[in-house]
């Protein structure tokens, strides 16, 4: 990974272990996102993503750089039906240890939206 690059969209979701169709799990591409003022990363297996975004919008996760998960729900919302993007949603916020909240998640993507 170059510097300053993260896991996105279906790739930040695998990490976080948000359920996704088969169709996207079983997909070996790896999304790697950039600030919008890099250049995207090109390389075999990659599917590069330069993005809006901000750098609070990027986490640690057990080693690796992802989005969070507010934003990564934002992201599969371009590779989702709706009810897997509802699925995905439920996932996130009714846990025992919830990886977002509803309020959280609502006022990003009034932010995007």
């Amino acid at each position: 990974m170059p510097p300053g690059a993260f896991f996105s969209h279906a790739t930040a979701a695998i990490a976080q272990r948000v359920p996704l169709p088969l169709r996207l799990e079983e997909d070996v591409t790896l999304d790697v996102g950039t600030m919008h003022t890099r250049r995207p990363v090109d390389a075999v297996g990659v599917r590069g993503h330069r993005m809006q975004i901000a750098p609070t919008e990027v986490m640690n996760w057990v080693g690796l750089q992802v989005t969070r998960p507010e934003r990564t729900w934002f992201d599969l919302a371009a590779l989702l039906t709706l009810p897997e993007l509802v699925a995905a949603g439920d996932f996130l916020i009714h846990r025992r240890v919830p990886r977002t909240t509803k309020p959280r998640s609502t006022d990003r993507a009034a932010l995007w939206g």
